[in-house]
């Protein structure tokens, strides 16, 4: 019996199955709903310790280490005027406790 793997969303964890089912020769298509994966509008790609951890296991973290900058303080904006209405330091608190 022949299939294809469907993978929906075309971002870290998406184009990391793409790539694991290429090494793998299995068949795969990507849905996603942008016209491209990158984003020019100034947006970040936060990644968890989990997708560190798979970035490790292809190659990519010496070069993502290169051009990544930490998190140390959160604050959240209300859209229209800008004020803040929440700050903090999670950040600082899961830096402190990943592991690799």
């Amino acid at each position: 019996m022949t299939f294809k793997v469907i993978i929906v969303g075309g971002g870290p964890v998406g184009l990391y199955m793409a790539y694991a089912f290429e090494r793998a020769n299995i068949d795969y298509v990507i849905l996603e709903q942008q016209d491209t994966v990158l984003n020019i509008s100034g947006q970040l790609l936060f990644t968890w310790p989990q997708k560190v951890r798979l970035f490790d296991q292809i190659g990519l973290l010496a070069d993502l280490e290169k051009v990544a900058l930490g998190i140390h303080h959160k604050k959240r904006l209300f859209g229209d005027n800008g004020q803040v209405t929440t700050t903090g330091n999670f950040w600082d608190a899961m830096q402190n406790k990943s592991v690799l």
